[in-house]
């Protein structure tokens, strides 16, 4: 890929959110550390038995790939990390905000590159105005939630207290 100019910028258009993607993601986690209440709590999480990242691993992993499989597993691989960030997204949102889980029933498909903890601007950042095609992600959002655990303060509908918690694998 570095070697052939045209590849090297079919990769770059493949990858190129990943950054402000990643971005996004830092400023929610200081945002989502500085506001949680701790409502919700998570013992170890082994993020290899969530099936997306899973298998990205593996399709990352694989060799001798043409230059197309290349940029076709990063473009799914975009797919899933987008997916898996409005997924703690919305448990940060549980967890700081669970007064506002309403807003996002039915699941809707939200813009990852636009989450924040501040709800006030979630209509004029953009959050529920995608910039990319509409998937179900209900599965990934499910997967992620049984990482966590109310605190006692309430039922909770992710996984049992006290448990060592990982995702159901596929």
């Amino acid at each position: 890929i570095a070697l052939d100019p045209e590849g090297h910028e079919k990769f770059r258009r493949a990858s190129g959110r990943y950054f402000f993607l990643t971005n996004a993601m830092q400023e929610l986690f200081l945002d989502w550390a500085a506001k949680s209440p701790g409502h919700l709590t998570y013992g170890f999480i082994d993020f290899l038995t969530l099936p997306l990242l899973k298998q990205m691993q593996l399709r990352n992993l694989q060799g001798g790939k043409s230059l197309e499989k290349i940029i076709e597993d990063q473009e799914t691989n975009m797919e899933k990390l987008e997916e898996f960030a409005l997924a703690i997204f919305l448990v940060a949102v549980e967890d700081v905000y669970p007064e506002l889980m309403h807003r996002f029933e039915p699941l809707p498909w939200l813009n990852a590159w636009k989450v924040s903890l501040n709800p006030d601007k979630w209509d004029e950042d953009g959050l529920f105005e995608p910039t990319t095609p509409k998937r179900n992600w209900s599965q990934t959002r499910d997967h992620v939630r049984s990482f966590f655990r109310l605190d006692g303060k309430g039922q909770d509908n992710g996984s049992a207290p006290g448990k060592t918690v990982q995702a159901q694998q596929k």
